[in-house]
């Protein structure tokens, strides 16, 4: 398939540059032909946005368009066309033919240099949430806004960020951790809160902040160097609940620590004496873990701190109960290359990849300039009730009124009928934004959003 490609580049360069009329046979699969300008409008139509040039390669192009066209072909001579397997196989190649083309390649080198920059720190917050649904009615929302900014002006005015975390944050394990959530780097809180913490300065209270579980403000602890990754093994001893006995399980773990300096390996002690039984059986190995991770402070502090020439802890205490911890490996923060998939995979699966979609749209709106005709959306939003959120709206009878274009991509046109159907099919989704009039706006912006995409 790179032969055959790089024969048809020069002809093909000729043509998308210089946007030939001239019906022109591409290539052909089992004698039917396909033409060069169906690959230059494919190609060509949205070039203008894509920044990154690598993004650009013609050759790259054109086999995953010859592949695409290859598994149709084949797909159709065997009569596969409607099976599973097959949609499946064509949707993947879909798939890697738009992936380039779906994105904002800067904004999306931006999110993960940014990624990885935080990736470098650890923040130690402590915060208070005044709960509040994103699809709140604007009264709920003000009340709950105005509750947490009484908190924070009270707290600026002098009064202990803990006490009132303890008090009146609405995050149910505040009334035990006083909002305090340990260290954490990059990628382990939602965007919005982890964008505070990091733009926080040490020692400060951050501005408001919405995330999708409501209000926020953030009190920045401390800052670190990110200390990475870490495998150990532990022998813990749990804490009596007998009070007659608190003594007990201190004197029974300096006894397996005398064990260990006598020369009795680590791992046989893990599986006779530990009372973790997830890990006893093997050996007392915990699975990699980096700060925060585990819900203890103190015994992360003691296996970071853990070194090769130095790799067995004396025996402490955490709230769980005595332990003595063996360093297994330690991985630092991996370069910038090392990491950059990852972090890739990582904004995809956050709120950072509406980021991505949300710039690409925006700049597809100015593109093919989408204009509403405001009287096509009025007819359209006449028909949206609180029936909506009972499931109760059905395609009116009258169906043919909403016939008419309510906006148009180039020379395609989107009717008031297609975003009716698609209100309806919406109910299915269990979406709560109120009132009815903020529902409407809110299901037109992902109506145009997903009809751009699909044209692009």
């Amino acid at each position: 398939m790179k032969i055959l490609s790089l024969l048809l580049v020069f002809c093909l360069s000729n043509a998308i540059f210089s946007q030939t009329s001239k019906k022109e046979v591409l290539f052909t699969i089992n004698e039917k032909p396909f033409y060069t300008d169906e690959f230059v409008r494919v190609y060509n139509k949205n070039l203008d946005l894509v920044k990154d040039e690598s993004q650009k390669d013609l050759d790259q192009y054109l086999e995953l368009f010859l592949g695409y066209k290859l598994k149709v072909s084949k797909a159709y001579k065997l009569g596969l066309q409607n099976s599973d397997q097959y949609k499946n196989e064509l949707a993947t190649y879909r798939s890697q033919l738009a992936k380039n083309y779906t994105s904002d390649s800067k904004v999306t080198k931006e999110l993960v240099q940014e990624g990885y920059n935080r990736l470098q720190k650890e923040v130690n917050a402590a915060h208070i949430l005044i709960l509040c649904d994103e699809n709140a009615a604007a009264s709920d929302t003000l009340i709950a806004y105005n509750k947490v900014n009484t908190l924070r002006l009270k707290i600026i005015a002098g009064a202990d960020f803990e006490t009132v975390a303890q008090a009146e944050s609405e995050d149910p394990s505040a009334k035990e951790n006083k909002g305090k959530l340990g260290y954490f780097s990059a990628f382990r809180m939602v965007y919005p809160f982890e964008t505070a913490a990091f733009s926080t300065e040490k020692g400060t209270i951050s501005k408001i902040i919405r995330t999708k579980f409501g209000y926020h403000i953030i009190k920045i602890l401390d800052v670190r160097a990110n200390r990475g990754e870490i495998t150990v093994a532990h022998i813990m001893i749990m804490n009596s609940k007998d009070a007659t006995e608190t003594l007990k399980p201190k004197s029974t773990i300096d006894e397996i620590f005398s064990k260990l300096n006598q020369g009795e390996k680590f791992e046989d002690l893990a599986k006779q004496f530990s009372e973790d039984k997830s890990s006893s059986e093997k050996g007392g190995v915990l699975n990699r873990f980096g700060s925060g991770q585990l819900s203890s402070d103190e015994f992360e502090d003691v296996a970071f701190s853990l070194t090769k020439d130095n790799p067995i802890s004396k025996p402490f205490q955490s709230q769980y109960g005595w332990h003595i911890v063996k360093l297994i490996n330690k991985y630092p923060v991996k370069t910038f290359d090392e990491s950059k998939n990852d972090i890739e995979n990582k904004i995809s699966k956050d709120d950072r990849s509406r980021l991505i979609t949300n710039s690409l749209t925006n700049k597809l709106k100015t593109k093919y300039n989408i204009k509403t005709n405001s009287k096509v959306y009025d007819l359209v939003a006449a028909k949206i009730t609180d029936g909506f959120y009972d499931s109760k709206l059905e395609i009116p009878a009258d169906v043919q009124i909403y016939n008419a274009t309510l906006f148009t991509i180039e020379k395609q046109a989107v009717s008031g009928t297609a975003f009716l159907n698609y209100c309806i099919n919406q109910q299915k989704t269990n979406l709560k934004v109120k009132p009815v009039a903020k529902l409407t706006a809110f299901l037109y912006s992902k109506f145009v959003d997903e009809k751009l995409n699909t044209y692009y």
